[in-house]
């Protein structure tokens, strides 16, 4: 029993996430620590390719692993979603307008 405990504690050390890269996935920074989101976007693809036999992958402690990831992963890609956005609505007006002026308003 205790043999069996302790190989699961390390499948899961396997996937498991720092508790750093969990915060930076649920509350993403992309202005100002575009490194460091990157890095974390980067260790949950790492940890969510692991691939285990069936009979590992529906053990309890490893769905529930794994649907943590999930949810990591959803809320991530939509913050990141609507960072690039923002950002893309925002440089599109400052670009526009740099035409405008440029142009002096004509034809835009």
């Amino acid at each position: 029993h205790q043999r069996l405990q302790d190989h699961l504690e390390k499948l899961l050390k396997i996937i498991k996430l720092r508790e750093a890269t969990m915060s930076n996935l649920r509350r993403p920074n992309f202005g100002e620590k575009l490194k460091e989101m990157l890095a974390a976007a980067a260790a949950l693809n790492k940890t969510m390719n692991v691939r285990f036999p069936i009979a590992i992958e529906k053990m309890k402690a490893i769905r529930e692993v794994r649907a943590k990831h999930k949810e990591l992963s959803k809320t991530f890609t939509n913050e990141g979603t609507k960072f690039l956005s923002e950002n893309f609505r925002k440089v599109a007006s400052e670009r526009i307008s740099d035409l405008k002026s440029k142009s002096g308003g004509v034809g835009i």
